[in-house]
């Protein structure tokens, strides 16, 4: 069984292995990505007549957003996009018949994608940031913790995805939803901003739902803000997350699948 969805994991790393330009692409905008933050953060900091901002010291703040260049990419997906496209083509029928669970064998290929940006972007942005913009590592545990934390919001976001794509059987035109879905999450994740950042109403609101155990917790993680209890806890409600957005896609994948009619090719 874990067999049969590896493949789906190793095709995956294969697809991504031949798209050569994301990897020159990785290069040029990378470091100048974190070079731009550096200093707009620097020159806010600078003009501000506080040690902190949204409770985040400069130093914090500016290794936040260098975690964010090296693993924000990590936790974000294509699975709803890949869906849509299947369900405009037509393909999603045939690919119901094969004789593996769709939504895992969907995951499956997310993590594959997922291990590939760890290892052709996230570790060589890491040397940068280390080497060129100082980034700071608190301890050794936190990022470790924080990797971990960083998989379970992957995992989050993976069914969350599949939750979504339940959206386009009722439209071929997929994509604009899937443009805001994009948007969206990578702005209520903390992945532009720090959810502490935000007017405190919203962030009461944030915390109800799982977009911010998607990159804000697990970064929170990384930069030492949390004792060891609080981590557990943090990673304990993104398990729930994962199980009660699971239970989500399948309940309604059902029902979806009664009505749905195959079109295309």
């Amino acid at each position: 069984m874990i067999n049969k969805y590896s493949e789906f994991f190793k095709m995956e790393i294969k697809e991504d292995l031949a798209d050569r330009s994301r990897f020159i692409l990785w290069i040029i905008s990378k470091p100048i990505s974190m070079m731009i933050n550096i200093l707009i953060w620097t020159a806010i900091f600078s003009n501000s007549n506080s040690l902190s901002i949204g409770g985040f010291s400069i130093g914090q703040t500016i290794n936040y957003f260098l975690f964010q260049a090296v693993f924000g990419n990590i936790i974000f997906n294509n699975i709803s996009e890949k869906i849509g496209a299947k369900i405009y083509s037509g393909e999603l029928s045939t690919s119901l018949l094969k004789p593996v669970n769709f939504s895992i064998s969907m995951v499956s290929k997310s993590l594959g994608g997922r291990f590939f940006s760890l290892i052709y972007e996230s570790i060589p942005t890491h040397a940068i940031a280390m080497l060129f913009f100082g980034m700071q590592i608190y301890n050794k545990p936190a990022i470790i913790l924080s990797i971990i934390s960083l998989f379970l919001g992957l995992l989050i976001n993976c069914f969350f995805s599949l939750s979504w794509s339940l959206l386009y059987f009722k439209t071929l035109n997929y994509m604009p939803l899937e443009r805001i879905k994009r948007f969206v999450i990578q702005f209520i994740s903390g992945f532009y901003l720090p959810l502490n950042f935000f007017p405190l109403a919203l962030q009461n609101v944030l915390k109800f739902l799982p977009f911010n155990f998607l990159l804000y917790e697990p970064t929170k993680i990384f930069l030492n803000i949390y004792s060891f209890k609080e981590i557990l806890g943090v990673m304990l409600i993104q398990i729930v997350w994962i199980i009660v957005l699971y239970g989500t896609f399948n309940f309604f994948f059902k029902i979806t699948l009664k009505k749905f009619e195959g079109v295309g090719a």
